[in-house]
């Protein structure tokens, strides 16, 4: 699914805008990291995607379609979000029901929703935790159950809305392994919202936000060796970044060859 911005304005007060004639174009099967520091309009981006939100100015397209009040049922069906506060997205007393609330209440036939428990919960490691009470999880495992939650739903969108922000370096850890492995799916679409500059790695395009506009975009390894960017949207980069870009022409077989590790941690 192909998400297009054009020229998208909003506030949540009349004469104050927390996104600025924003526009921008998603291909289909991509994974894209929009970030930005706190307060940019990250998340609302996010909101205006899921249609949670209606801008003030502009249009939004989702697979080609106006995203509108007559038709953001059917576009919110295909798209699913994963939010920073794992502990918010539960409603069942086990991991395994947790999983299946969102398919009973689109009346899944109960043999094809077991199947999507197991598989998808699997495909996040979390197969052997389906009789587990969501409330003794860890936080990234909590994560991961909200991820197999969506995942179940087979949606062709998944958006992550600071879904690491919340979580302890373990945690962290546990969901940009479980991004990159989405990353692979095919006829997915991931969108990872964060301040959070490991989760870049991963992806094929990055927008950089400040302000409500995009201030920069390109393939990761031009946003973090563009340190005047980073600096103007107040992010600060990974150390291994900065000793790689520390590093001069002299040394661009060494450079080349720390890029090769990092993308491959």
């Amino acid at each position: 699914m192909k998400i297009k911005f054009d020229s998208v304005t909003f506030g949540y007060e009349q004469g104050t805008s927390v996104v600025k004639d924003l526009s921008f174009e998603i291909d289909t099967n991509q994974m894209i990291a929009i970030i930005g520091p706190n307060g940019s309009g990250k998340s609302t981006i996010a909101k205006l995607m899921m249609g949670l939100l209606i801008p003030d100015k502009g249009h939004i397209y989702i697979d080609g379609q106006l995203l509108d009040e007559a038709g953001v049922e059917k576009l919110r069906s295909k798209m699913g979000i994963v939010f920073q506060n794992p502990d918010n997205q539960f409603v069942a007393s086990t991991v395994k029901d947790d999983i299946a609330f969102g398919l009973e209440n689109r009346c899944i036939e109960r043999s094809e929703m077991l199947k999507r428990i197991k598989e998808y919960a699997s495909l996040v490691k979390m197969d052997t935790h389906l009789e587990r009470n969501p409330e003794d999880l860890s936080g990234g495992q909590k994560q991961r159950v909200a991820i197999a939650s969506v995942l179940a739903m087979e949606p062709d969108v998944i958006i992550f809305d600071e879904a690491t922000s919340m979580l302890d370096p373990i945690g962290v850890a546990e969901i940009i392994e479980t991004l990159n492995m989405l990353k692979n799916l095919a006829s997915k679409t991931i969108i990872t919202i964060t301040h959070n500059i490991e989760e870049v790695l991963y992806a094929d395009q990055v927008l950089v936000i400040n302000d409500g506009k995009i201030l920069a975009s390109g393939k990761p390894i031009d946003i973090l060796t563009n340190n005047q960017i980073l600096e103007q949207a107040h992010i600060l980069n990974l150390p291994i970044v900065d000793l790689i870009n520390s590093l001069g022409d002299e040394n661009q077989q060494i450079k080349d060859a720390l890029w090769e590790y990092l993308y491959k941690m």
